[in-house]
This record gives structure tokens, sequence and C-alpha cells, in this order.
């Protein structure tokens, strides 16, 4: 088979074009073509294929080779065009040529046909490398101009004979500065000799070498690169030139250093974390086991931090907890340790202790450090904190135990309501391991049918007739046998069981009250009281939706209690959850008035059916003028916002005068019944109704 030719020719008489080709063959040309005679034709020729060459007559209808040659230069192809031509010149062929044809035959005499055409397409294979060849070299360049590293290009005895921008930019040299110089000037002298004669060695011998070096600036400042070195050569193997590439690798070991502390210490506060302060710890306690010394080790957490940030946001959180942290810090002594483990906690290990006197002093004066008013943001926040201390070796031998036990202690510390400062003890832990034990009956307590409902009447002053229960949640446990909530419910809401045993109460409560409804007693309203934990779900309009819906008990015979906390967690979402609990029909009571925080501002945006003064100030209406008043005022402003206010804890007579005086509208406790169970309730609004007949509210 022949060399391939595609030959497109501009040809009028096909015989000519015939012969054109046949001669081409003969030639030894694999041929394929196209023969067009028109501008028209030429053009999309041109543009359906690839050509090795152009043959065209002079003299076409409408059309000639110079027509021919300027479509087949616009273009912009590289085809060589020869004229095959009867009648052309001289000096029209020189003009022809002139303007790019590569050459012309006369067709009386196409002997040197096969030759032009050979000629042409060699010449064409040479300018077609010699283009992709300049354009090699000028993406060189550019990425030799353009590169991020630095490009040192040497000769053969390492003089340097060009460097690029990103040269100047890394080293801070102009290459107009180091032309003709040994880059050994750029040595830091952080690698010794050995390290250079290694490097040069690898050169030698295998052409390449790379790794990370340190060099000095031109400003002196002494920085990481990496280097990559390789020799040009000869085809002989004799080296031209060497050429450098250089990458500076500061920000990478900055970065590297970053994230080896972050993973070390907290971001925030830049303190230690816990896999540092385990670190630290044990070196604390091996330090005290050589000098016969204590450790102590406080466990801190910051009183109610989350108000700050239901309050003024968690930028305003964050800063109260840098600024916590710089105390703290600057209240450490040498060898002592500050840690933080979490958002409101942390963790300061005490070295060189002599005794609990002096860890106690220790403790105290972080005690005052705390109270100090914080500004942030020009507005001024006072917090407390609660600490849980224990000591090495009297209290554990190892971190975790140590930290294990000041959690207990510090939980203890909450419990009374923190800002205090506690020392574990063994009892401490014989109570922590009894709270375990009764977190783990309490998770099966549900599944097991342990929990009831007791139920305590609700009594209209002004008719003396019965107008609600309330229901109480109780643990029948067959251990331990009734327990009170004040003693689980804490733990439940601790360990995030609250809200099955919320869900229960609330289909429990709803199912009774629409079971003595059917039973004909006197339809009354369950009050029933809702914890933090299932408002912040934001789930709780559905759930209670679905309960009325499973249980078929009319909404206005439901109330739901909340306290003033679980307002404040959350304003908008409780707001949200209120209003359409209200629009469902059911009734809301704030509940424990007066005990919380009693933002009136938050009282008077959300539309509460019901008051409820906490017993607390029930309890000593009688006796004490400040609980007198705080009731009669709460009364007041109940009456006066349209809400029913009820008093809980009413046990004696005088009790009830005096509520009744002063414009109290219902009362609950033991002057008119302890909580029941469900049955005896049952007898006693049968009772109610036979004696006395019931009412809604």
């Amino acid at each position: 088979m022949g060399m391939p030719l595609s030959v497109l020719m501009v040809e009028d008489s096909p015989g000519d074009a015939a012969l054109t080709l046949r001669l081409l063959t003969k030639s030894g040309f694999d041929l394929s073509h196209l023969r067009v005679e028109t501008a028209a034709q030429m053009q999309q020729a041109l543009y359906s294929q690839s050509w090795d060459i152009v043959l065209c007559d002079f003299s076409l209808p409408g059309f000639n080779a110079i027509a021919a040659l300027a479509t087949l230069q616009e273009t912009g192809l590289d085809i060589p065009f020869i004229v095959v031509s009867g009648s052309i010149g001289d000096i029209t062929a020189i003009e022809l040529m002139r303007n790019g044809a590569r050459d012309y035959l006369m067709k009386n005499n196409m002997a040197r046909l096969a030759p032009v055409v050979e000629r042409e397409l060699r010449e064409a294979a040479l300018r077609r490398e010699r283009r992709m060849t300049e354009e090699r070299l000028r993406l060189s360049i550019r990425v030799f101009e353009c590169a991020d590293q630095a490009i040192i290009v040497t000769n053969a005895e390492a003089n340097i004979v060009a460097t690029n921008p990103a040269f100047e930019k890394i080293t801070g040299y102009r290459e107009s500065d180091v032309l003709g110089r040994n880059p050994r000037f750029l040595k830091s002298g952080r690698q010794n000799g050995v390290f250079f004669r290694n490097m040069w060695a690898s050169l030698l011998s295998s052409g390449h070498w790379s790794g990370e070096i340190w060099n000095r600036r031109n400003n002196g400042e002494i920085h990481p690169a990496w280097i990559t070195l390789s020799a040009v050569k000869y085809i002989d193997g004799s080296v031209t030139n060497y050429v450098a590439l250089l990458s500076d690798r500061t920000a990478i070991l900055e970065a590297r250093g970053q994230v080896d502390f972050l993973s070390h210490h907290d971001a925030m506060t830049g303190l230690p974390n816990r896999a540092l302060l385990r670190d630290r710890m044990q070196q604390a306690i091996d330090e005290a086991k050589a000098s016969n010394e204590k450790v102590a080790v406080l466990l801190l957490n910051i009183d109610r931090l989350q108000r700050v940030n239901d309050s003024f946001g968690h930028d305003a959180g964050d800063a109260v907890i840098r600024e916590f942290a710089d105390r703290q810090r600057a209240m450490l002594a040498p060898g002592d340790t500050l840690a933080r483990l979490g958002s409101d906690e942390f963790v300061m290990v005490l070295t060189h202790c002599a005794n609990a006197d002096e860890i106690m002093v220790i403790a105290q004066k972080v005690m005052l450090e705390v109270a100090r008013p914080l500004h942030v943001n020009a507005e001024e926040f006072c917090v407390t904190a609660c600490i849980g201390i224990t000591v090495y070796p009297d209290d554990g031998l190892e971190f975790a135990e140590l930290l294990k036990g000041a959690d207990t202690a510090l939980s203890l510390v909450k419990a009374d309501g923190g800002n205090s400062v506690r020392f574990f003890t063994a009892e401490m832990n014989a109570r922590a391991l009894r709270r375990i034990a009764l977190e783990n009956r309490l998770r099966y307590a549900v599944d097991r049918k342990e929990l009831l409902l007791h139920y305590q009447p609700q009594i209209r002053i002004s008719t003396g007739l019965m107008c609600g229960v309330e229901a109480l949640i109780r643990w029948q446990n067959a251990e331990l046998g009734l327990v009170s909530p004040v003693d689980f419910i804490p733990l439940a809401e601790e360990s995030g069981l609250i809200q099955s045993i919320g869900e229960w109460v609330m289909h429990e409560a709803c199912a009774q009250n629409k079971a003595w409804q059917d039973a004909g007693l006197p339809t009354l309203r369950v009050s029933v009281n809702v914890s933090a934990h299932q408002f912040a779900t934001g789930a709780l309009p559905s759930m209670v939706k679905q309960t009325l819906s499973d249980t078929g008990l009319s909404a206005h015979c439901l109330e739901l209690e909340l306290t003033e906390s679980v307002m404040m967690r959350d304003p908008e979402s409780c707001f949200q959850q209120i209003t359409e609990l209200r629009r469902m029909g059911v009734a809301v009571a704030l509940d424990d008035f007066g005990t919380g925080y009693s933002s009136l501002a938050y009282l008077s945006r959300f539309t509460i059916d019901k008051l409820k003064i906490d017993q607390s100030f029930t309890r000593n209406i009688t006796t004490d003028a400040r609980s007198a008043a705080i009731t009669t005022a709460s009364i007041a402003l109940g009456r006066s916002l349209g809400t029913t206010v009820i008093a809980e804890g009413v046990e004696t007579q005088g009790q009830l005068d005096f509520l009744r005086h002063a414009g109290c509208d219902e009362i609950q406790g033991y002057l008119f019944s302890r909580p029941l169970p469900a049955e005896t309730m049952a007898l006693l609004m049968a009772e109610y109704s036979k004696a006395l007949g019931s009412v809604m509210p």
C-alpha cells in the first residue's frame, strides 16, 4: 500500500482531474480525493475534512486560482496549494507564489507532479513540527514566568543562568542579583556538609534529588523549602544544565503546627483539652509520687451560662467563657494546669498541695474571681460557679478515677443550687452508685408498668366546688417501694428519660379523665406538668393533639403546667407552642410563680390561663409578712391580667381565709385532700357531685 494522500481538486474538467489522479496513483500514492468547481463547494470541502494538498486549475467558470488561494487562506489552514494549469503565464505564476501558492505545474508537462507533492508534504510536516516546537517553547516560557514554584537554572558548573519571578518572591533576590553565582548563598546553616555531599552524590548518580531544605531569604529570615533538582543532559550523557524547583513550605509547617496545637488545645480559649490534660495530670501524679505531695483536681462548671446565651446570644456566651478562662489562667502557679472539657466545664490541676485547707483556700479564691462582674459588649454579667474537688492520692491514683470523683462532687453541688465548693468523699461515691442504680431501674419503669398517677383536687374558693385535678406521678418499684418524684424526676431529666415518661403521663392522665367522664362523673379539667425537655423538642403541640385524638378527651378538659424557666430557655419557640396549644383549646398554667426568674416582660407577651402560686409562699402567708406580700401581689397581678390564680399547698383554714380575702380564685392542698389514686379520686368526685355538684372553671 502506498503513502496515503487526501487531495482536494479545484478543477472544472473531469478528464484533466482523472489524468492528474492517475499520475499520482502511478507514483505510489494511496489516494482519497474530492473535485470541486466553485468557491462555495471549495469552502464547504475545506471545513468538511482534512486535506494533505490542494491542486487547483488556474481558470474556472466564475472562479480562478487567485480566489481559490484566498479562500484557503481565510480558513487559516496550512495546506500546500499547487496550481495546475494549461495557460498560466510566468508573471501570474510568480504573483500566485508570492501570495502563498507553493508551486505551479503546466498540464502539458506533469512529470514534476509527484516530486512536487512529496516535497510539499515534507515541508508541511516540518512546518507543523516547527510550530509545535515554538508552541512548546512559548508554553515553557509561560510556565517559567507564571509558576508558583521558584525555578533556578544553572550551567554545568552550577552557576545561575536564569531565575523566574517566583524566585524573587520566595527568596527576596532579583535575578540580576544572582546571575553567575552558585546557589550556595541560599544556605541557612541548618544542614551540615554531609547533607549537601549526599544531595550532590544522588544528583550526579541518578540525575535527580528531592527533599526538604532550610534556606535563608535575602532579609535573613530562615524558611523551610521543598526542592527538586534535575540534571539536563546531552544525548551523550554530559550535563549541560541543572534545574531546581523550590516550593516555600512555611505555610504548610505553620498549618501543621496549628493542627497539632488544636489537637491538644481548646480552639476557643487556647486551654489544654482532655487529651493534653491527661498527659499533664499523669506528669503531676508522677512528680507528686516522688515528692510525697498531693495533687488536687478542681472540676469547675459555670452556673446558668445558658441564661446568657438565651438572653444575649451565643457570641456573648462565648465571650463570657473566654473571660472566665483568662481569669482562672491568671491564678495558676508554676506547674498547675487549667483545661477546658466542654462548653461550660473546666478542670484546674493544682500541684505541690500540702493539705485540704490549702486547696480550699485556692478554691474560694477561684469562686471570688468568678463572682466579679464581667463586661462584654457594654453589658455586665454576673455568673457563679460550682466546684467539685478530688485529691491524689486520697481519692484515687489515676486521672480517670480522680476526674470521676470530682464530677460526682460537682453533681451534688449543682443539686444543692450551685455556687459552692464540695470535696469528694466515699459517701458521695456511694450516693453516685445509688444514683446509677436508680437510673437503671427507671429506664424500665414504663415498660414494667411501675409508674402510676395520683390526682389532687383543685377547689374554686367562691363556690367550694371541685373544678379540676392535678395529675402527679409516682413510681412504685418492687425493690424501692413508692419513690417520690422529687427523687426521680431530676434524674429522668438528666438522663433523657423524661421524654418517654412525659408522654406516658400525658396519655394516662387524658385517658383517665375520659374514663371518669364516660362513667358519669363530673366533667373536670386535668392538669399535667410539662418539662423543659418536652418544650425543647418543639413537638409538644403535635404530641398533645395526638394524645387527645387517641384518648377521645376534649381539649378544654386538659391543662398544661409549665415553669418560668421553660419560658426563659427558648422564648420564641415557647411562645409559638403555647399559642398553638391555646388555639387547640388546651389551657396553659404557669407553675411555681415567683420562685423562678419572674420576668414580667415574658409574662406580658405570653397569654397564660392560670398563675399558680408556689406552696413555699402559701405555707407562710399567715406567719411571714414577705410571703404574704408576695402572694397578695401575685394575686393582684393575675387579676389585672385577667388570669385565674390558684394557690397550692393550702393546709389550714387560716391560709384559706387569707387567700379568699386577697381575691385568689382556686386552691389546692391537704386542707381538702392529699393526692389520691385514680380509684379513690373517682369516689371523691362522686361524693362531691352528689353533695355539692361540680362545674368547670
